[in-house]
């Protein structure tokens, strides 16, 4: 093909490139991504592991349950809480006794209290300590009743049941002590107080009989009650007189006010010659004895004034100037108005007189109810003293007789119903549950380790983890039954049904990259890049394709690629070439043209040097131009530095690992570094992939399971052949 048709060769990348030049870490793909199917398949190729540590945690548990988990027998005995009355009395008068009242689960603390736990081992003569026979002591309380049941538990039946009444009678046994301490500590503070209220009583009866003597007292409440009636009676009358002498001394003011009004001398005549003024005159006279009766509001007095002034007003208009001759005699109202004071006025001095001796004898009955009082509170405060202390002398005395009552009684907040017998079962002593939760743990813990070992596994095994590397355009893979080399005369096998179907995927992605030249490339030696290169360009030249096969692989210890048969033209050894300037020619017929490495035994250390040089690069345009495609083979590029070299100046690459064995990281490295020198990934293949995870294989577990199944019986009459460890393809 002419060279108009060959891609331009991609240039050196520019400055701000050259940092990544030198990046050889992982870019992209940091994702936590794993393949589910490859899982499982690596998990089950370690189920060994998982049975061995289960039967490890099977056995452990057995031993720890034999060694620590004896057979237990638990003792029961049943108790119930009295009902305490709360208030107790002996006698009608003072406060009743009430006992002191605990919560049910303070009582029931004391229960494990040392002292009770050390009465009860001592009592069973048994060795043990009291902390940790608390440990196996349980109770079991009916919240809706007053019932409690107390167990132990114990290796031997009969001591079992023995500890368990023991505990019982123990614990009530120091209930009723600690009511008899509580009782006969109230019965001595009472006795002391009784003691001490019968001498006060004695003292206040005494202190009262000297003062009733002293005073004279006979019934101090029946007099004080006589003299408060007789004052109350005087005050009445003192109160009346004072009103009737107000009374009288307002109308003695009256009377002088009326007496002040009054003239001494009126006019008893009067003659005129008008009998205008005579009438006037007649008039006055009336309205004054008038006023002497009534006030001006009265109608008489109202009536005569009128009249008098309609009487002026005639006079005046008329213009009468006489004047009347008058005859001239005392007041007789004045007189009667002054002999009305001066009788007010002596009833006045005789009420004052009254009103005086009244409110001595107010005064004197005042004092006298006074002194009494006096004499009746000290005598009431002496009395209260007397009965106060009575009282409490008859109190403390019937509190007293309610202890003595009480210490003969029945005490105790606790009554024993039931019991505890020597008990016929043992208990569930949890061996069972602990070789199941051991076993359990121990296979989830294996189970665990197997998928945590399975998922840091930084192996290539499937197609889906080259996948997750990179977003290869044309993926492939082949499992080892497909790592043989095709025969150019049975084109019909499967192997070769395969490569046919890669080739024709592969040139369609050249052309449409505009390629006619593609490296095969893999990362570390032995992934099996040379037998996938021979196989297409062999499927190229079955399915009618002008195919060059370069072996430019000239690592040491390599075998060189051979294909036996008389379509494949052997056109020069690899090393001769780069060494002698020779020219191949134009061929252009339908062959497959392998260009071979040599002789390995004629290699050196630095053969690998050429591949990367000058002498490549100009031999390469004379290869390619012997056929239309050329597929080339090269070292390991990761060991190899010459090949990537050569393979930058081929362009286009196809990327091949060996399954379980090419590492992600330097796979990821390598194919990041390849973009970034501009290589093109046109394809990917992975070889050697277990059956059971190629896309056409499938788990079998069932299948598995029976295999190793017979393998296990089979090998129970020679443990040597057992292999748990041992993975199968």
């Amino acid at each position: 093909m002419d060279n108009q048709k060959r891609p331009v060769p991609v240039g050196p990348p520019d400055l701000s490139e050259l940092s990544a030049l030198f990046d050889d870490s992982s870019q992209g793909h940091d994702e936590l991504k794993i393949d589910v199917k490859r899982l499982l398949w690596g998990v089950w190729q370690r189920r060994g592991l998982v049975v061995l540590g289960t039967l490890l945690s099977l056995g452990v548990s057995i031993a720890a349950a034999l060694v620590f988990l004896e057979p237990t027998w638990s003792g029961q005995t049943t108790l119930i809480k009295k009902e305490q009355q709360d208030e107790f009395r002996v006698g009608t008068h003072g406060l009743p006794f009430k006992i002191q009242q605990y919560a049910f689960e303070t009582l029931l603390d004391t229960l494990l209290l040392p002292g009770t736990l050390e009465q009860v081992i001592k009592k069973t003569g048994v060795r043990i300590l009291s902390h940790k026979f608390s440990r196996l002591i349980d109770l079991k309380v009916t919240t809706e009743s007053k019932t409690f049941t107390i167990s132990v538990v114990w290796n031997d039946p009969r001591i079992a049941a023995e500890l368990t009444n023991n505990l019982a009678e123990v614990f009530m046994m120091r209930n009723r002590a600690l009511r008899r301490r509580e009782i006969e500590g109230h019965l001595v503070s009472y006795r002391q107080h009784l003691d001490t209220a019968g001498s006060r009583s004695t003292r206040s009866a005494d202190a009262l009989v000297a003062f009733e003597a002293a005073n004279d007292i006979s019934d101090i409440k029946t007099q004080l009650i006589v003299l408060l009636e007789k004052r109350q009676e005087v005050e009445v009358d003192v109160h009346q007189i004072q009103g009737e002498l107000f009374a009288a001394n307002e109308e003695t003011d009256r009377l002088g006010a009326h007496i002040k009004q009054e003239p001494k001398m009126i006019v008893q005549s009067s003659y005129y010659v008008n009998p205008m003024k005579k009438n006037l005159v007649s008039l006055e006279w009336q309205l004054a004895q008038a006023r002497g009766r009534y006030t001006d509001d009265n109608p008489k007095v109202a009536d005569l004034l009128q009249r008098i002034e309609e009487l002026k007003t005639i006079i005046k208009d008329g213009k009468d100037a006489q004047s009347p001759s008058k005859t001239y005699a005392f007041n007789p109202v004045r007189q009667n108005l002054l002999v009305r004071r001066y009788e007010v006025g002596a009833d006045s001095y005789r009420l004052a007189a009254q009103l005086e001796q009244l409110e001595t004898v107010q005064a004197a009955l005042g004092a006298r109810i006074t002194r009494l009082a006096q004499t009746r509170q000290v005598h009431d405060e002496l009395s209260y003293k007397r009965d106060s202390a009575m009282g409490l002398q008859r109190d403390l005395q019937q509190r007293v007789d309610s202890l003595n009552v009480l210490l003969r009684g029945q005490l105790g907040d606790f009554e024993l119903i039931e019991r505890a017998s020597t008990p016929k079962e043992r208990r569930a002593s949890g061996r069972k549950l602990l070789v199941a939760l051991s076993s359990m743990i121990g296979f989830s813990l294996s189970l665990m380790g197997v998928l945590a070992t399975e998922f840091l596994y930084s192996r290539i095994r499937t197609l889906k983890d080259l996948e997750l590397i990179f977003d290869f355009g044309l993926l492939c893979e082949f499992d080892a039954e497909m790592g043989v080399q095709i025969s150019l005369d049975d084109p019909t096998t499967i192997p070769a049904m395969r490569f046919r179907r890669f080739a024709n995927d592969l040139q369609i992605a050249l052309e449409q990259a505009g390629l006619e030249r593609i490296a095969f490339v893999s990362i570390e030696g032995d992934a099996g890049a040379s037998t996938a290169a021979t196989n297409t360009a062999i499927s190229m030249y079955l399915k009618g394709e002008n195919t060059t096969l370069v072996d430019a692989d000239l690592s040491e210890k390599v075998n060189p690629i051979k294909v036996q048969s008389s379509n494949c033209v052997e056109l020069a050894q690899l090393q001769d070439i780069l060494g002698v300037d020779t020219q191949l020619g134009s061929h252009r017929l339908n062959r497959l043209y392998l260009i071979t490495a040599g002789d390995p035994a004629l290699r050196t250390s630095e053969s690998v040097l050429a591949i990367g040089g000058a002498a490549m690069t100009g031999l390469r345009q004379q290869i390619e131009s012997v056929s239309d495609w050329t597929i080339y083979n090269l070292p390991p590029v990761l060991a190899e530095e010459p090949a990537f070299e050569a393979l930058k100046q081929i362009g286009a690459a196809v990327v091949v690992v060996r399954s379980d064995q090419s590492c992600t990281r330097e796979v990821s490295q390598t194919i990041n570094r390849m973009q970034r020198h501009g290589i093109q990934i046109i394809a990917g293949i992975i070889t050697d992939v277990p059956h059971a995870l190629t896309i056409e294989g499938s788990l079998s577990p069932v299948r598995t399971i029976m295999d190793d199944c017979r393998r296990l019986f089979s090998c129970l009459r020679h443990p040597a052949r057992i292999r748990l460890f041992q993975p199968q393809a």
